[in-house]
This record gives structure tokens, C-alpha cells and sequence, in this order.
């Protein structure tokens, strides 16, 4: 999502191969990603304590 304005969803095939992009500026996407967005950043690790494994 850029800018609460604009989406963009990739379309991977089953192998992991990029299929498509498709944008959007419909309001009720971009609610469906700020939702999403808000619902996973309570489980980020901060930068800080951030180990690859």
C-alpha cells in the first residue's frame, strides 16, 4: 500500500514465479490492508532484538 491511496497485489504462482501485479485505489482495499497491516505489527519483533536464525 503507498501512500493510503494506491495498492498493489502480487500473484505468485504454486513454483513461487511472479504471475501478475495488480493495483488498486478502491477505499474498501484499502481498508482491508491498514486492517491487515494493524493486526500482524502487534507480532513484529522491534529492529533491535531482531536475530536471522
Amino acid at each position: 500500500m503507498f501512500d493510503d491511496r494506491l495498492a498493489v497485489f502480487l500473484h505468485y504462482a504454486g513454483s513461487g514465479l511472479g504471475k501478475a501485479k495488480v493495483t488498486s485505489t478502491d477505499p474498501g482495499d484499502m481498508a482491508w490492508c491498514k486492517s491487515a497491516f494493524e493486526t500482524v505489527w502487534k507480532f513484529a519483533i522491534p529492529h533491535i532484538e531482531y536475530t536471522p536464525t
